[in-house]
């Protein structure tokens, strides 16, 4: 009896080449002996809860799609699935607008044989349902007294944001359990119209897509299916809370970021005062500033590798939140809500920033030589703020 060799065609060689320049791109900027001094100095048994709750976040996240995918394949085993769901995540690290998606429903049909169009639509479900259950959290925080009345996420409260996803959440259930409810109705539509004014192969294929997609829909339709697959969305949304960093305690004196250094962390006080210097061309230490609690330290290191530009130091014992920069980046491809209101705290950190500069750097220009310069400076500022390139 003879084996099937496995081919080493064209695809694979076109992968592998494909392949090492995205790698290149994702790690050119990347320090590996601070990422080795991190591991040094982090405390071990948060760091290994993290990574065991982003390797435990895959399965889960397969088996939840496994059972959207019941109406396409009742049998579908978890393990490709899990491959699948896994290069999607490692796609979704490389590229932009979310490709691993479109990578992951490939794979699924590759691997089990399912069709595009129902891995692809249970896929977006799949990020509704993720929505639903960050709703419901969000809800349920607002009604146990968790969030401040006036709490506000890009400007908005939280009445209003439930408000608005009431109505949405609603518009496309409603939508997909007619669309499951009466399937023949909208492949008769599509059947007619498609075969009107397009090639009938063209038009078999959409119908063909059309009815997959239909099938994927029918996981509305049946109250117990849609209770499991929101409890594994509830299970998901609890290992991504698990994998947010812990809170951190620093003792009075210690140096908390230090002028210079490589950091690819943000800081945000909690409980404590922290005191910050700048070294001088003398090379002496001054004190600039005193950050208290909801300040934000290192802030422009999740968004450019910069050395740090002073040192901080704890003026007394510290409780603080730190995060560095993947696992803000990953927050924020995930959609999670820390990672919106991290940003909005680093926004009014810059924002104000740039307001105190402009303010001082007019009244610097006012005592120099009268109103010219402060004119040149207005129209100067008003270019930065209105154009990419000047």
């Amino acid at each position: 009896m003879t084996t099937k060799k496995k081919r080493f065609g064209w695809p694979t060689i076109v992968g592998v080449i494909v392949t090492i320049p995205i790698l290149w791109w994702s790690l050119h900027d990347i320090h590996f002996g601070e990422v080795l001094e991190f591991f040094r100095q982090a405390r071990k048994a948060p760091l290994i809860g993290a990574m065991v709750a982003v390797a435990a976040a895959i399965p889960v996240r397969a088996a939840r799609w496994r059972i959207l995918l019941r109406r396409e394949n009742p049998y579908l085993p978890l393990a490709p699935l899990y491959l699948a769901t896994s290069a999607g995540f490692a796609i979704n690290n490389l590229l932009p607008a979310r490709a691993g998606e479109i990578a992951r429903a490939y794979a699924a049909r590759r691997l089990t044989g399912v069709r595009f169009s129902a891995a692809i639509t249970t896929i977006l479900m799949s990020r509704v349902f993720d929505g639903v259950t960050l709703f419901l959290i969000l809800a349920l925080a607002s009604f146990l007294g968790a969030l401040a009345p006036d709490f506000t996420l890009a400007g908005v409260t939280v009445a209003r944001i439930m408000q608005v996803a009431t109505v949405v959440f609603a518009a496309l259930f409603g939508i997909a359990a007619i669309a499951a409810k009466f399937p023949q109705v909208f492949l008769r539509a599509s059947r007619g119209v498609s075969h009107a004014i397009l090639p009938d192969k063209l038009a078999v294929r959409i119908v063909l897509g059309l009815q997959g997609i239909l099938d994927s829909l029918a996981v509305v339709a049946n109250l117990r299916v849609l209770g499991v697959v929101m409890g594994w969305s509830v299970l998901i949304w609890a290992i991504n809370g698990w994998k947010l960093p812990p809170r951190e305690h620093w003792p009075e004196g210690s140096v908390v970021m230090e002028e210079g250094t490589q950091g690819p962390r943000v800081v945000v006080l909690l409980d404590g005062r922290v005191q910050i210097f700048k070294r001088g061309d003398d090379g002496q230490e001054r004190k600039i500033a005193e950050v208290g609690p909801g300040g934000v330290l290192g802030e422009v290191s999740l968004l450019h590798d910069r050395p740090r530009s002073a040192t901080v130091r704890a003026a007394e014992p510290l409780r603080v939140f730190a995060m560095d920069r993947s696992t803000f980046q990953e927050m924020v491809e995930d959609g999670d809500p820390a990672a919106l209101k991290m940003g909005l705290a680093i926004a009014r950190v810059l924002s104000s920033r740039v307001v105190a500069l402009n303010d001082k750097v007019v009244d610097l220009l006012e005592h120099i030589s009268g109103h010219q310069p402060v004119e040149e400076f207005s129209e100067y500022k008003q270019q930065i703020f209105t154009k990419w390139e000047f």
